[in-house]
């Protein structure tokens, strides 16, 4: 027998009879899970650039019966073919589809439907199989997925690809399908007013259907092959051709796990807590119980990324937000589209990012009218009852006050309220019209905390029993559509979060009911929670939807989407990236003045006349906690409105090799200038603060002039992102990673002694600069700058063609540590760090680490040659093919080079053959 690992750890090659192959890939990491494989084929799964010859076997098989259109191979049925040798395996692209037909078509959406032509759809073959013992036992069904003259990584730039294959009938049927009207639609009418008795609008485990995933992460070759069960995802999208898809990993199916374990499915999915650590920890989710196929929802036919983009945006706040990458789809060998592979909320997911037990989980979701239990238990509703009768207090109370804070998690509430009003989510809470009384909502909480207690004690911080917010289907929100619900100029504390009536909204006209949250209007009659809110709310607008910071996400997903939106938009006949970027630019530009008169609108406390310009900096260190956030000051200033009534709370970091000395502020008052952390009373309408630091000499370093400011994300490729950047024009930071909700300590930045300089208090930022950005090029640099240098946070690069920069030299000689990120943004577009440069580090003597990125595919001969106080050395790049000679000669002896695990035997002999001793410790990452 053949043994098949769920994700492929070596250099694969196919052998095949008679065809040219071309399936090689060097995968960097394991799924936890390996399986014996019943027949073996000759060719695995993947691209070849031509037809191939395919032959199955299978220890103690007697017969072999396959199938060539994704149905299950059944002895007898007329799909079903019995083996009798090796067939030929080809192109099918201009042959008549399965799926993909006209009749098919229109049972798939209640309303007009698109059928492609035959030679305008793209396929892949897929082959299933099972062998049939002499006993009469039948052996598990293989799949397997072949592009035949179809180079994916090509044709989708890299994308990742996940091919689905199921029997037809649990698509098609009319009774069961999960794809169609079916008929309980028809018998009954049809119609708008019957839609909900569609097939594709049932929900639930009993329409789940089993199904092989083979996925292909940006390759030509697969690196998870796993059974699991699909069912729909989605409200109103449901009724879309291309449907969202929810994926269950499960034993129950063929070559099924209970889990995808030991794989980055979603790399920007990240773990908040590990309670077997107790800490608060950022590292990648590896661990999947679900996941979910989705087509954009109200975003489906325009850019697909606004539900992405605001998530990424607010992956800080103290709420669950979810991970995303886009993903193209083939179902049953036919191409469905583009999709964002998307982490799901669940029980088990809680489970694996908070480190709770998902057996004491309980989850309500508001789906209309009412919550209703998603997970875990809730006898006679008793914890939700408790927790909808605080809206019937009276929260001006002491009492009922604090009630609600042992409750409900106070941050996360107040960080949820505020982002859904900021976004203008006209299809949250009193929803789109009058009838839907509270929408997509979704909450969790432990059942029983104390069942969380640790032996030693200790007690997860997420399992106080609190309830707590999670946030999901955004994209209504931000203008689409042009609504005036959802607009930038809409009063959403008003008439969203309170519930009272628009007197200009038809929909809304003459009702008497408020839709709002009977708890946000309780708690909105509360001092001190109405501080708390405006705060957050400021901090959300300062910083987390600062327009600067906003445009370099949305830059990259349009960069990102753009390419690949075209196959999409042939497939369905959709989407327009540029037109969704647009009018996000846009929500984002206008939403941030209008917000402040909103504000003043609802609370009577906050006056315009009040209002305070705020700039903060500080002469060395890199960032700076302000109330909830934590912008990056270097380069440039931290810029926002805050009001005089209400302080500020800033704090500052610790920095090797310089002593924090004071808080310098003009326009205001620090209660406590020599402590880290202080508070801030304004004096004036234009305040400037600056955090204030010594060098080892008592000297306060200088900040010295600098050109305009070069915004330097570090995004991981290819998928979307989150983390945290600057505010007020300022960026940098940990793309890829969902931002921890709770405090923690963070390490020293990088020292930092030349900054911008600071700005006289004629400036006056009222509301976040926004540049013109007029260019149709946006974003895109001329082939003039090939060639030409550019400092970005102590590193020279020089830009070698449209999409890549090496790393020239640092940008001092003194400096002790450098971080090399997967990517810079230069003059508004971003390039991969690829290379490092001949003699780029060479004689830097008194630098103890740098981090290598991940896109380092080669480093320069004496490129850290005598570097002799190297001592720490973490490479995060798996794709380094070439070192320059004499590279580590001289470098410290008692150096430690971290490595990624997969790379660990093959690094350490690249690494020593250019000038590393064989004595250095080599550490698996």
């Amino acid at each position: 027998m053949k043994k098949m690992k769920l994700l492929f750890a070596s250099m694969l090659t196919a052998v095949c009879l008679s065809c040219t192959v071309s399936v090689s890939q060097d995968v960097s990491a394991f799924v936890d899970t390996e399986v014996v494989e019943d027949l073996v084929f000759s060719c695995e799964s993947g691209y070849y650039n031509s037809s191939i010859l395919l032959d199955i076997s299978g220890e103690g098989v007697e017969k072999i019966l396959y199938t060539l259109d994704g149905s299950d191979p059944v002895e007898g049925e007329a799909s079903t073919k019995v083996y009798t040798g090796a067939f030929r395996v080809s192109n099918l692209k201009g042959k008549a589809a399965y799926l993909t037909t006209d009749d098919n078509s229109t049972e798939f959406v209640d309303g007009y439907a698109y059928t492609p032509s035959s030679s305008d759809l793209d396929r892949a073959t897929i082959v299933r199989a099972v062998g049939i013992k002499a006993d009469g036992s039948k052996t598990r069904i293989s799949t397997k997925t072949y592009f035949v003259a179809n180079d994916i990584a090509k044709k989708y730039d890299n994308c990742a690809v996940m091919s689905i294959v199921t029997d037809p009938d649990n698509l098609l049927d009319p009774d069961s399908g999960i794809y169609v009207l079916g008929n309980a639609f028809h018998n009954a009418g049809g119609g708008d007013d019957n839609i909900k008795l569609a097939n594709f609008y049932q929900k639930g485990r009993d329409w789940e259907r089993s199904s092989f995933m083979e996925f292909f992460d940006g390759s030509n070759t697969p690196v998870v092959q796993q059974g699991i069960g699909i069912r729909i995802h989605g409200g109103y999208s449901r009724r879309n051709q291309q449907k969202s898809l929810n994926i269950y990993f499960r034993e129950d199916y063929e070559y099924g796990q209970k889990n995808l374990k030991g794989y980055e499915l979603i790399p920007n999915a990240t773990v908040l807590y590990d309670d077997d650590d107790s800490t608060y920890v950022n590292k990648t989710l590896k661990k999947f119980a679900n996941v979910m196929l989705r087509n954009g929802g109200n975003d489906s036919d325009i850019s697909k990324f606004q539900d992405i983009f605001i998530q990424n945006m607010v992956s800080d706040r103290d709420f669950a937000t979810q991970g995303a990458r886009p993903c193209m789809l083939y179902l049953n060998g036919e191409y469905w589209g583009l999709y964002n592979l998307t982490e799901k909320f669940s029980d088990k997911q809680i489970q694996n990012k908070y480190g709770v037990d998902n057996n004491n989980v309980i989850v309500y979701k508001a789906d209309g009218k009412k919550f209703e239990l998603d997970e875990g238990e809730d006898p006679d509703s008793a914890a939700l009852n408790e927790l909808m009768a605080l809206g019937n207090l009276d929260m001006t109370k002491e009492e009922n006050y604090k009630k609600f804070q042992e409750l409900v998690d106070e941050e996360s509430f107040i960080d949820y309220y505020a982002t859904e009003i900021y976004i203008n989510n006209n299809d949250w809470w009193s929803g789109c019209n009058a009838d839907t009384s509270m929408n997509n909502i979704e909450i969790w909480r432990v059942a029983d905390p104390a069942l969380e207690v640790n032996e030693d004690g200790s007690v997860n911080p997420y399992a106080d029993g609190k309830w707590r917010y999670m946030l999901f289907d955004t994209e209504w929100s931000m203008g689409i559509y042009g609504s005036k619900q959802a607009s930038a100029e809409y009063d959403s504390i008003k008439y969203h979060a309170l519930g009272i009536p628009d007197p200009n909204n038809s929909v809304d006209s003459g009702r008497t009911e408020a839709n709002g949250s009977p708890l946000f209007t309780a708690l909105f009659k509360n001092t001190e929670f109405r501080k708390k809110f405006a705060m957050t709310f400021l901090d959300i607008r300062n910083y987390n939807f600062n327009y600067d910071r906003c445009l370099v996400e949305l830059r990259r997903l349009r960069d990102l989407y753009t390419p690949l939106m075209e196959s999409h938009s042939d497939r369905w006949r959709n989407g327009n990236v540029n037109s969704g970027y647009n009018n996000m630019k846009s929500f984002v530009s206008a939403r941030a003045p209008y917000v402040l008169s909103m504000l003043e609108s609802n609370m009577s406390e906050l006056k315009s006349s009040n209002r305070v310009n705020v700039m903060i900096n500080s002469n060395v260190a890199d960032k700076i906690s302000v109330n909830s956030v934590n912008p990056e000051v270097s380069p440039a200033w931290f810029t926002g409105v805050y009001y005089k009534n209400y302080p500020i709370t800033v704090k500052a970091d610790e920095v090797e090799g310089y002593t924090f000395s004071n808080w310098k502020v003009e326009g205001g008052t620090a209660t406590e200038a020599s402590s880290l952390e202080t508070e801030i009373k304004f004096t004036a309408g234009n305040a400037k603060i600056t955090a204030v630091y010594k060098d080892e000499n008592g000297a306060e370093p200088t900040i010295a002039p600098t050109p305009t400011p070069t915004p330097t994300p570090t995004p991981r490729p290819q998928w979307g992102g989150g983390g945290n950047w600057g505010g007020g024009g300022n960026w940098g930071g940990n793309w890829g990673a969902t931002a921890t909700p709770k405090p923690q300590k963070t390490a020293a930045p990088t020292v930092k002694p030349s900054q911008t300089p600071i700005p006289s208090l004629s400036v006056q930022p009222t509301v976040a600069p926004v540049p013109g950005d007029k260019n149709t090029n946006d974003g895109v640099i001329s082939d003039d700058v090939i060639g030409k240098t550019y400092t970005v946070k102590n590193i020279v690069y020089t830009v070698t063609s449209a999409n890549e920069v090496k790393v020239s030299a640092p940008a001092k000689k003194t400096l002790k540590t450098i971080v090399i990120p997967a990517s810079v943004v230069i003059e508004g577009k971003t390039y991969n760090v690829t290379s490092i440069a001949d003699n780029a580090f060479k004689n830097c003597k008194k630098l103890k680490k740098i981090t290598i990125g991940e896109n380092i595919t080669s480093i320069g001969k004496n490129a850290f040659r005598k570097c002799t106080g190297l001592k720490n050395m973490i490479v995060s790049s798996k794709k380094i093919k070439s070192i320059g000679t004499s590279c580590f000669k001289g470098v410290n002896k008692k150096i430690k080079v971290t490595v990624p695990k997969t790379k660990y035997k093959a690094y350490k002999k690249l690494f020593v053959k250019k000038g590393l001793k064989k004595t250095v410790k080599f550490k698996k990452k």
